[in-house]
């Protein structure tokens, strides 16, 4: 689904990302964990085509995907759902998630009819007419969520996402999301500081850390060896040397 390969980015002749190698595959969850200003969101910034690399690559791939696809922006592959939910303000909750689907060619009345086909298995019943001021944070993060799904692209790429949030309405939206993405048959990156949010969600950790960062480790989640697993994530993030344990 996704190759980065070698990937270096330097701002004002300071290096910031040094030698970034993964892959995610197809219908995966894969957690990006590192500590606060070590680049997870310009590393993302980079996937999404916002901005581009110094030296290396980003690869996109479908099954059955022919040489004119392959040549597609970044955009066509994924959708992505940044810290801030960016709902427009002037907008009810029904018509933000349905932006993406006017972009491509609804008329607001079929947007609508299709975002209300998924609203009640969002959570957000009672909550049409709304204004995102009159959300909750969970709540607004659900129509996010919606919006980002209803882009419908492969990938999705999410950057800390229940940050804002409080503990518990974090928990549900992480079981939540876990679902969403499961019967949508979507791939994930996302990017998180919680590790306990990484375990359960993800099936595979990519660990960013250092000055310039590199792969501190990546490997998968084995559900039986969490404990194991959070004193790994927690040396790496304190080690100084990067290496790759798949």
């Amino acid at each position: 689904m996704l190759a980065v390969n070698n990937i270096n980015k330097s701002f004002n002749n300071k290096p910031i990302l040094h030698n970034i190698s993964f892959e995610v595959a197809a219908l995966s969850r894969v957690a990006l964990v590192g500590p606060s200003g070590v680049g997870k969101s310009l590393l993302f910034h980079l996937i999404a085509g916002l901005t581009a690399a110094d030296s290396g690559t980003v690869r996109f791939t479908l099954p059955h995907q022919n040489r004119h696809q392959a040549n597609l922006a970044p955009s066509s592959y994924l959708s992505y759902m940044q810290q801030k939910d960016l709902l427009l303000p002037h907008l009810t909750a029904v018509h933000n998630a349905g932006l993406p689907l006017i972009l491509s060619g609804y008329s607001k009345q079929e947007a609508h009819k299709e975002v209300l086909k998924h609203w009640q298995a969002f959570g957000l019943g009672g909550h049409e007419g709304y204004y995102p001021h009159m959300l909750s944070g969970g709540q607004r993060q659900r129509v996010a969520l919606l919006r980002a799904v209803l882009c419908r692209r492969p990938l999705l790429l999410m950057d800390e996402p229940f940050s804002a949030l409080d503990a518990l309405t974090a928990y549900e939206l992480r079981s939540f999301v876990s679902e969403v993405v499961k019967k949508t048959q979507l791939t994930l990156l996302f990017i998180t500081h919680n590790i306990e949010e990484a375990l359960t969600i993800a099936d595979k950790i990519v660990i960013l850390q250092g000055s310039p960062a590199g792969i501190a480790a990546c490997f998968k989640v084995d559900s039986n060896k969490k404990a194991e697993q959070r004193t790994a994530i927690l040396r790496a993030l304190q080690a100084n040397s990067l290496v790759i344990n798949s």
